[in-house]
């Protein structure tokens, strides 16, 4: 991992560890508390890549039970997964609770939701219904349920969450 791995490095909430033999390459990424001196270690997200197999899996850890999040044979679709896997566990920028009860609280209503995010987070970083790349992006699947995924360059996907309820989908964009 190369240039996320750098990215991450530069990021003071972190806490990285990296773990090197022959065969594989691990790294394991965990959140510094809010007093940025203490690291919380019950959790972290772990990227092993295999070096001979040449394969990525990503890993939720709690508590050193590892839950596999995703595995990855391209190695910069990879990275990408990491860095957003990393960034949606670990972010310290939440967005304000009343944008939150706003996006509860208007049902179902797709308008609605639209422009409060688009006020809120910008047009350019999502799209409802419509495949867009280099986006996060909601997908209907039935009246009140759907997948919510980025979409790569590459046009790869890239699961966020599965079969939410709408509101729910609204709040995790």
């Amino acid at each position: 991992m190369m240039n996320v791995l750098e990215l991450l490095k530069k990021d003071p909430n972190l806490f990285i560890v990296e773990n090197d033999n022959q065969s594989l390459k691990e790294v394991s990424v965990y959140q510094k508390n809010y007093d940025k001196d203490n690291v919380y270690f019950d959790m972290s997200i772990r990227c092993k890549t295999d070096i001979v197999n040449k394969k990525m899996r990503l890993y939720e850890v709690q508590r050193n039970k590892e839950f596999l999040i995703g595995q990855y044979a391209d190695s910069e679709f990879g990275q990408l997964a990491f860095y957003i896997v990393v960034y949606s566990y670990f972010n310290q920028d939440k967005p304000s609770n009343s944008v939150r009860k706003m996006l509860r609280n208007i049902g179902e209503d797709v308008n609605k939701a639209n422009k409060i995010l688009e006020d809120h987070i910008g047009k350019n970083y999502f799209s409802l219904y419509r495949k867009e790349i280099g986006k996060i992006n909601i997908d209907k699947i039935n009246d009140d349920r759907c997948d919510v995924f980025y979409l790569s360059l590459e046009n790869n996907i890239i699961p966020i969450v599965r079969n939410k309820r709408l509101t729910s989908a609204f709040v995790i964009i």
